[in-house]
Protein backbone atom coordinates (compact mmCIF):
# COMPACT_ATOMS: atom_id res chain seq x y z
CA UNK A 1 0.00 0.00 0.00
CA UNK A 2 2.82 2.41 0.87
CA UNK A 3 4.45 1.70 -2.49
CA UNK A 4 1.15 2.36 -4.26
CA UNK A 5 0.76 5.65 -2.38
CA UNK A 6 4.25 6.73 -3.45
CA UNK A 7 3.50 5.84 -7.06
CA UNK A 8 0.20 7.71 -6.91
CA UNK A 9 1.88 10.81 -5.46
CA UNK A 10 4.59 10.67 -8.11
CA UNK A 11 2.02 10.44 -10.90
CA UNK A 12 0.09 13.37 -9.43
CA UNK A 13 3.28 15.46 -9.32
CA UNK A 14 4.08 14.58 -12.94
CA UNK A 15 0.55 15.58 -13.98
CA UNK A 16 0.82 18.85 -12.05
CA UNK A 17 4.20 19.71 -13.57
CA UNK A 18 2.96 18.93 -17.06
CA UNK A 19 -0.17 21.00 -16.70
CA UNK A 20 1.66 23.91 -15.07
CA UNK A 21 4.30 23.88 -17.78
CA UNK A 22 1.70 23.83 -20.52
CA UNK A 23 0.02 26.92 -19.07
CA UNK A 24 3.19 28.83 -18.11
CA UNK A 25 3.79 32.45 -19.10
CA UNK A 26 6.89 34.47 -18.30
CA UNK A 27 7.81 38.07 -17.53
CA UNK A 28 11.50 38.83 -18.10
CA UNK A 29 12.54 42.25 -16.85
CA UNK A 30 15.20 44.58 -18.21
CA UNK A 31 17.36 43.53 -15.28
CA UNK A 32 17.20 39.91 -16.46
CA UNK A 33 14.93 38.55 -13.73
CA UNK A 34 12.48 35.85 -14.80
CA UNK A 35 9.02 35.57 -13.25
CA UNK A 36 7.00 32.51 -14.24
CA UNK A 37 3.21 32.33 -14.07
CA UNK A 38 0.88 29.37 -14.14
CA UNK A 39 -2.88 29.30 -14.57
CA UNK A 40 -3.04 25.87 -12.91
CA UNK A 41 -1.98 26.86 -9.41
CA UNK A 42 -4.93 25.47 -7.47
CA UNK A 43 -4.82 22.87 -4.72
CA UNK A 44 -7.09 20.08 -3.54
CA UNK A 45 -7.80 21.62 -0.12
CA UNK A 46 -7.27 25.37 0.12
CA UNK A 47 -4.44 27.87 0.47
CA UNK A 48 -2.85 26.53 3.64
CA UNK A 49 -3.54 22.80 3.36
CA UNK A 50 -3.79 20.07 0.77
CA UNK A 51 -1.46 19.75 -2.21
CA UNK A 52 -0.90 21.21 -5.67
CA UNK A 53 -3.54 19.69 -7.93
CA UNK A 54 -3.11 21.46 -11.28
CA UNK A 55 -6.60 22.91 -10.88
CA UNK A 56 -7.43 26.48 -11.87
CA UNK A 57 -5.60 29.28 -10.09
CA UNK A 58 -3.33 32.09 -11.32
CA UNK A 59 -0.10 32.68 -9.43
CA UNK A 60 3.69 32.69 -9.74
CA UNK A 61 5.02 29.18 -10.21
CA UNK A 62 8.69 30.19 -9.89
CA UNK A 63 11.25 32.95 -10.38
CA UNK A 64 14.94 33.25 -11.25
CA UNK A 65 17.26 36.05 -10.19
CA UNK A 66 19.35 37.89 -12.76
CA UNK A 67 22.47 36.03 -11.58
CA UNK A 68 20.82 32.65 -12.17
CA UNK A 69 19.59 31.64 -8.72
CA UNK A 70 16.36 29.72 -9.35
CA UNK A 71 13.65 27.75 -7.60
CA UNK A 72 12.52 30.80 -5.66
CA UNK A 73 8.90 29.61 -5.50
CA UNK A 74 6.86 26.43 -5.64
CA UNK A 75 3.65 28.37 -6.44
CA UNK A 76 3.16 31.68 -4.68
CA UNK A 77 1.27 34.94 -4.47
CA UNK A 78 -2.15 33.88 -5.66
CA UNK A 79 -5.32 35.40 -4.20
CA UNK A 80 -7.83 33.11 -2.46
CA UNK A 81 -11.34 34.25 -1.50
CA UNK A 82 -13.29 32.06 0.91
CA UNK A 83 -11.12 29.09 -0.07
CA UNK A 84 -11.25 29.58 -3.86
CA UNK A 85 -8.24 30.83 -5.85
CA UNK A 86 -8.56 33.66 -8.34
CA UNK A 87 -8.42 32.10 -11.81
CA UNK A 88 -9.44 34.85 -14.24
CA UNK A 89 -7.79 35.14 -17.64
CA UNK A 90 -4.08 36.01 -17.40
CA UNK A 91 -2.61 38.60 -19.75
CA UNK A 92 0.92 39.99 -19.86
CA UNK A 93 2.04 43.27 -21.39
CA UNK A 94 5.67 44.20 -20.87
CA UNK A 95 6.43 44.02 -17.16
CA UNK A 96 2.78 44.03 -16.03
CA UNK A 97 0.60 40.93 -15.65
CA UNK A 98 -3.13 41.21 -15.04
CA UNK A 99 -5.72 38.68 -13.96
CA UNK A 100 -9.17 39.48 -15.34
CA UNK A 101 -12.14 39.93 -12.98
CA UNK A 102 -13.83 36.82 -11.64
CA UNK A 103 -16.86 36.65 -9.36
CA UNK A 104 -15.95 35.08 -6.01
CA UNK A 105 -18.37 35.16 -3.05
CA UNK A 106 -20.35 37.94 -4.73
CA UNK A 107 -17.31 40.16 -5.35
CA UNK A 108 -15.66 40.97 -8.66
CA UNK A 109 -12.02 40.06 -7.93
CA UNK A 110 -9.00 40.89 -10.11
CA UNK A 111 -5.29 41.47 -9.66
CA UNK A 112 -2.29 43.21 -11.20
CA UNK A 113 1.38 42.26 -10.85
CA UNK A 114 3.85 45.07 -11.61
CA UNK A 115 7.46 43.89 -11.96
CA UNK A 116 10.38 46.25 -11.52
CA UNK A 117 12.95 46.63 -14.30
CA UNK A 118 15.52 48.05 -11.88
CA UNK A 119 15.30 45.84 -8.78
CA UNK A 120 14.27 42.21 -8.26
CA UNK A 121 10.83 42.77 -6.81
CA UNK A 122 7.19 43.20 -7.73
CA UNK A 123 3.95 44.73 -6.50
CA UNK A 124 0.70 42.78 -6.35
CA UNK A 125 -2.50 44.83 -6.23
CA UNK A 126 -5.64 42.77 -5.66
CA UNK A 127 -9.02 44.45 -6.20
CA UNK A 128 -12.39 43.49 -4.72
CA UNK A 129 -15.50 45.22 -6.07
CA UNK A 130 -18.92 44.85 -4.48
CA UNK A 131 -21.66 45.51 -7.07
CA UNK A 132 -24.50 44.93 -4.62
CA UNK A 133 -26.41 47.18 -2.26
CA UNK A 134 -25.18 45.45 0.90
CA UNK A 135 -21.72 44.96 2.47
CA UNK A 136 -19.92 41.69 1.69
CA UNK A 137 -17.43 40.14 4.12
CA UNK A 138 -14.93 37.54 2.93
CA UNK A 139 -11.79 35.77 4.06
CA UNK A 140 -8.82 36.52 1.82
CA UNK A 141 -5.78 34.23 1.99
CA UNK A 142 -2.44 34.92 0.32
CA UNK A 143 0.01 31.98 0.37
CA UNK A 144 3.61 31.83 -0.82
CA UNK A 145 5.29 28.41 -1.04
CA UNK A 146 9.07 28.77 -1.18
CA UNK A 147 11.44 26.68 -3.27
CA UNK A 148 13.77 26.48 -0.29
CA UNK A 149 11.48 23.68 1.00
CA UNK A 150 12.66 21.99 4.21
CA UNK A 151 15.75 24.25 4.35
CA UNK A 152 13.60 27.37 4.72
CA UNK A 153 14.93 29.55 7.54
CA UNK A 154 13.74 32.94 8.77
CA UNK A 155 16.48 35.51 8.31
CA UNK A 156 14.85 38.69 9.57
CA UNK A 157 11.57 40.54 10.02
CA UNK A 158 10.51 44.18 10.03
CA UNK A 159 10.87 44.31 13.82
CA UNK A 160 14.52 43.26 13.56
CA UNK A 161 14.34 39.73 14.96
CA UNK A 162 13.83 36.30 13.39
CA UNK A 163 10.35 35.68 14.81
CA UNK A 164 7.48 36.39 12.44
CA UNK A 165 4.32 37.60 14.18
CA UNK A 166 1.44 39.99 13.53
CA UNK A 167 3.57 42.96 14.55
CA UNK A 168 5.74 42.38 11.47
CA UNK A 169 4.67 43.66 8.07
CA UNK A 170 7.45 41.80 6.23
CA UNK A 171 9.70 38.80 6.65
CA UNK A 172 12.74 37.39 4.90
CA UNK A 173 13.69 33.74 4.44
CA UNK A 174 16.36 31.69 2.67
CA UNK A 175 17.68 28.14 2.41
CA UNK A 176 20.95 28.86 4.28
CA UNK A 177 22.90 29.36 1.05
CA UNK A 178 20.69 31.29 -1.41
CA UNK A 179 17.01 31.55 -2.46
CA UNK A 180 16.35 34.67 -0.38
CA UNK A 181 12.66 35.63 -0.32
CA UNK A 182 11.24 38.90 1.01
CA UNK A 183 7.47 38.91 1.60
CA UNK A 184 5.52 42.08 2.44
CA UNK A 185 1.92 41.65 3.59
CA UNK A 186 1.04 45.19 4.71
CA UNK A 187 2.61 48.57 5.47
CA UNK A 188 2.75 50.31 8.87
CA UNK A 189 -0.24 52.54 9.59
CA UNK A 190 -2.63 50.41 7.55
CA UNK A 191 -6.31 50.33 8.42
CA UNK A 192 -6.45 46.57 7.83
CA UNK A 193 -3.73 44.12 8.83
CA UNK A 194 -3.65 40.31 8.72
CA UNK A 195 -5.79 38.46 11.23
CA UNK A 196 -3.25 35.64 11.19
CA UNK A 197 0.02 34.47 9.67
CA UNK A 198 1.17 30.96 8.90
CA UNK A 199 4.50 29.39 7.96
CA UNK A 200 2.76 26.26 6.66
CA UNK A 201 1.00 26.45 3.30
CA UNK A 202 -0.23 23.92 0.73
CA UNK A 203 2.12 21.03 -0.12
CA UNK A 204 4.06 21.62 -3.32
CA UNK A 205 7.43 19.83 -2.90
CA UNK A 206 7.03 20.87 0.73
CA UNK A 207 4.72 22.98 2.87
CA UNK A 208 7.28 25.61 3.86
CA UNK A 209 6.33 29.18 3.08
CA UNK A 210 4.50 32.20 4.44
CA UNK A 211 0.85 33.11 4.28
CA UNK A 212 -1.48 35.83 5.52
CA UNK A 213 -5.22 35.85 6.18
CA UNK A 214 -7.35 39.01 5.99
CA UNK A 215 -10.94 39.53 7.16
CA UNK A 216 -12.07 41.92 4.42
CA UNK A 217 -15.39 43.75 4.28
CA UNK A 218 -16.30 45.60 1.10
CA UNK A 219 -19.10 48.18 1.53
CA UNK A 220 -22.04 48.29 -0.86
CA UNK A 221 -21.23 49.53 -4.37
CA UNK A 222 -17.58 50.01 -3.44
CA UNK A 223 -14.09 48.70 -4.15
CA UNK A 224 -11.38 47.74 -1.68
CA UNK A 225 -7.82 46.74 -2.56
CA UNK A 226 -4.98 44.81 -0.93
CA UNK A 227 -1.40 45.63 -1.90
CA UNK A 228 1.59 43.33 -1.46
CA UNK A 229 5.27 43.44 -2.35
CA UNK A 230 7.82 40.67 -2.77
CA UNK A 231 11.51 40.53 -3.57
CA UNK A 232 13.97 37.80 -4.43
CA UNK A 233 17.73 37.56 -3.93
CA UNK A 234 19.25 40.67 -2.45
CA UNK A 235 16.46 42.76 -4.02
CA UNK A 236 18.83 45.31 -5.56
CA UNK A 237 19.98 42.84 -8.23
CA UNK A 238 23.55 42.64 -6.96
CA UNK A 239 23.40 38.97 -5.96
CA UNK A 240 21.49 36.25 -4.17
CA UNK A 241 23.56 35.08 -1.19
CA UNK A 242 24.20 38.12 1.05
CA UNK A 243 21.37 38.18 3.59
CA UNK A 244 22.75 41.29 5.29
CA UNK A 245 22.43 43.23 2.05
CA UNK A 246 18.99 41.74 1.42
CA UNK A 247 17.84 42.80 4.88
CA UNK A 248 19.23 46.30 4.37
CA UNK A 249 17.34 46.60 1.10
CA UNK A 250 14.13 45.32 2.71
CA UNK A 251 14.02 48.35 5.00
CA UNK A 252 12.39 50.27 2.14
CA UNK A 253 9.19 48.35 2.90
CA UNK A 254 8.80 50.08 6.26
CA UNK A 255 6.85 52.89 4.58
CA UNK A 256 5.23 53.59 1.23
CA UNK A 257 7.35 56.69 0.67
CA UNK A 258 10.65 54.79 0.84
CA UNK A 259 9.70 51.96 -1.54
CA UNK A 260 11.48 52.01 -4.90
CA UNK A 261 9.48 54.16 -7.30
CA UNK A 262 9.36 51.36 -9.86
CA UNK A 263 7.06 49.48 -7.47
CA UNK A 264 4.80 52.38 -6.51
CA UNK A 265 4.22 53.75 -10.01
CA UNK A 266 0.83 53.73 -11.65
CA UNK A 267 -1.42 54.10 -8.61
CA UNK A 268 -4.34 56.42 -9.33
CA UNK A 269 -5.92 58.66 -6.67
CA UNK A 270 -8.98 56.39 -6.61
CA UNK A 271 -6.87 53.26 -6.18
CA UNK A 272 -4.79 54.86 -3.42
CA UNK A 273 -7.94 55.69 -1.46
CA UNK A 274 -9.20 52.11 -1.78
CA UNK A 275 -6.07 50.30 -0.54
CA UNK A 276 -6.80 49.12 3.00
CA UNK A 277 -3.61 47.32 4.06
CA UNK A 278 -1.34 50.30 3.40
CA UNK A 279 -1.40 54.07 3.48
CA UNK A 280 -0.60 54.77 -0.15
CA UNK A 281 -0.13 57.97 -2.11
CA UNK A 282 -1.32 58.38 -5.68
CA UNK A 283 1.57 58.22 -8.12
CA UNK A 284 -0.49 58.54 -11.29
CA UNK A 285 -2.17 61.90 -11.65
CA UNK A 286 -5.47 62.19 -13.53
CA UNK A 287 -5.35 63.78 -16.97
CA UNK A 288 -5.86 67.53 -16.98
CA UNK A 289 -9.44 68.41 -17.97
CA UNK A 290 -9.97 69.98 -21.38
CA UNK A 291 -10.90 73.64 -20.84
CA UNK A 292 -14.49 74.46 -21.76
CA UNK A 293 -15.31 77.98 -22.91
CA UNK A 294 -18.58 79.59 -21.77
CA UNK A 295 -21.35 79.62 -24.39
CA UNK A 296 -21.43 83.44 -24.88
CA UNK A 297 -17.71 83.45 -25.69
CA UNK A 298 -18.15 80.56 -28.11
CA UNK A 299 -20.93 82.49 -29.90
CA UNK A 300 -18.75 85.59 -30.06
CA UNK A 301 -15.80 83.64 -31.46
CA UNK A 302 -18.02 81.92 -34.01
CA UNK A 303 -19.40 85.27 -35.12
CA UNK A 304 -15.93 86.73 -35.43
CA UNK A 305 -14.67 83.83 -37.48
CA UNK A 306 -17.75 84.07 -39.73
CA UNK A 307 -17.18 87.79 -40.34
CA UNK A 308 -13.53 87.12 -41.16
CA UNK A 309 -14.59 84.51 -43.73
CA UNK A 310 -17.05 86.87 -45.42
CA UNK A 311 -14.45 89.66 -45.55
CA UNK A 312 -11.93 87.37 -47.26
CA UNK A 313 -14.58 86.26 -49.74
CA UNK A 314 -15.47 89.87 -50.67
CA UNK A 315 -11.79 90.74 -51.17
CA UNK A 316 -11.34 87.83 -53.59
CA UNK A 317 -14.33 89.02 -55.61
Amino acid sequence: MEKQNRIGLALACVAWLGAAGAQAQTVTTALGTDWFFTTNGGTDAGAFSGSCSASAGVLLSDANTADGDGDMYDNAWGIWVDGTPLSGALSISGSIATVAPQTLSGLSVSSEYRFSDTIEAFRLLASFTNPTGSPISVTVEVPANFGSDSNTTLVSTSSGDATFDLGDNWAQTWDASSEINTSVFYLPGAGLTPSSYTQTVFNCAGTQGLGATFALTVPANSTRRLMFFAGIGEIDGSGSTDTANATANAQQFNSFETIDSSLTAGISPAEASEIVNATATATEQPAAPIPVLPLPLLVLLAGGLGSLGLRRLSIRR
